[in-house]
């Protein structure tokens, strides 16, 4: 998980082992932490990620970053029905 990124993003090798189906895209760059732009290559639409239990359907960008993985932006967050809130806090 990425706190600093809006949005998620997978390898392209991770897309293709796993054989899902690439979309293609207007080209665009994303600037990665270490200030590199790199070309998004597509996306793949609703990849459905087990967390804790839950199944969640998220949107990725495939990006050849660094390390050949999923990264999760917040926007899977936005995914839960449930809303999550500090223990101890008061509304």
């Amino acid at each position: 998980m990425d706190g600093d990124s809006s949005d998620s993003f997978i390898h392209p090798r991770l897309a293709s082992s796993l054989d899902l189906t690439v979309r293609h895209t207007p080209p665009f760059k994303v600037k990665v932490g270490s200030s590199e732009l790199l070309q998004c290559e597509g996306e793949v639409t609703y990849i459905p990620i087990q967390i804790q239990g839950y199944t969640l359907c998220i949107l990725t960008f495939v990006l050849p970053i660094a390390s050949e993985e999923l990264v999760l932006g917040d926007s899977w967050l936005e995914t839960l029905e449930t809303h999550w809130t500090t223990h101890g806090s008061q509304s």
